[in-house]
């Protein structure tokens, strides 16, 4: 039998497949607001119960996702914010994937079938260190020295409000680490979600 919330569930999933846009984020699903404020206290809470495996947690700067809203996800595309999106950089910094759901299922694009994953640009120019400055570490800003060295870097957009949508992303690329143990691979999440002391509630 079809239920309420499983409605809600595959309009969701439709809204981001479609278009991906901000209004998505006014959307309910299973009586969570998409723009609730959330502490850091309790967004890693979420993590740790749902057993998100991860080396670093950060969440978005206000003026960054602001910033984010008002561009392409990738050149050519119309201007939207892919909530679901799963970036990998190189060791020397350079993006080499940037995936969003909008493009369909990570397994089914092959994009993880190989080390390092497989190019899907063309991209926007940027670097490690550029994405490092649009996040903030429980309100300080992040130094590009404080990570260890790695072969490839993962940055996993991710918010509360999605609930389980998350997992199937965040596996991926869990999975993706466990089949490669000689490689060092970094995994870092980034909520999207709003913080109490944001101005703007999209």
């Amino acid at each position: 039998m079809i239920t309420f919330s499983r409605v809600l569930f595959l309009l969701t999933i439709a809204c981001m497949l479609s278009s991906c846009t901000p209004l998505a984020m006014r959307i309910k699903y299973n009586g969570r607001s998409f723009n609730k404020a959330r502490t850091d206290k309790t967004l890693e809470k979420f993590l740790a119960r749902n057993g998100y495996d991860h080396d670093f947690s950060f969440r978005f700067r206000e003026d960054s996702l602001l910033a984010l809203m008002q561009r392409p996800h990738k050149p050519g595309w119309k201007t939207d914010f892919r909530m679901m999106s799963v970036l990998c950089f190189d060791n020397r910094d350079s993006l080499i994937m940037n995936w969003t759901i909008c493009e369909g299922f990570l397994d089914e694009l092959c994009l993880l079938d190989t080390f390092p994953p497989r190019y899907n640009g063309p991209f926007f120019p940027t670097t490690l260190s550029m994405e490092l400055d649009n996040y903030l570490d429980h309100g300080e800003a992040i130094n590009r020295d404080r990570l260890p060295s790695f072969d490839v870097c993962f940055v996993v957009y991710w918010a509360r409000f999605m609930g389980n949508l998350n997992r199937k992303s965040i596996k991926e690329v869990v999975e993706y680490r466990k089949r490669y143990p000689e490689k060092k691979i970094l995994l870092m999440l980034v909520a999207i979600d709003r913080d109490r002391s944001w101005k703007n509630r999209f």
